[in-house]
């Protein structure tokens, strides 16, 4: 893990996820746009909360309206998710729950 000025603004939490989704060969899932970078340069797979819903979604663990219903709660908590991105999949889900 190399020292720069991004390493430096990573919480320990962050530094120990890494490393272990590095040694482990595991997806690692944050939506820290520091962390994402970091994991992209290192060749470390990195997902966040919008791909984790998708799988969900996709593998039927949860249905479109449970999807639909975590991502609003998740955006009315003060989310910093990309808006235009979860009105899609909002409306995506809404429309497959509807169908």
């Amino acid at each position: 893990l190399r020292q720069d000025k991004r390493c430096r603004r990573l919480t320990i939490g962050d530094v120990a996820a890494f490393v272990m989704a590095e040694d482990l060969g595991a997806v690692l899932l944050t939506n820290d746009r520091d962390l994402r970078t970091l994991a992209d340069e290192e060749g470390v797979v990195c997902h966040g909360t919008l791909w984790l819903l998708d799988m969900l979604v996709s593998s039927r663990v949860i249905d479109p309206g449970q999807a639909a219903e975590s991502l609003e709660r998740i955006v009315n908590e003060g989310s910093w998710l990309p808006k235009k991105e979860c009105d899609s999949r909002l409306g995506q889900w809404r429309k497959d729950n509807c169908g």
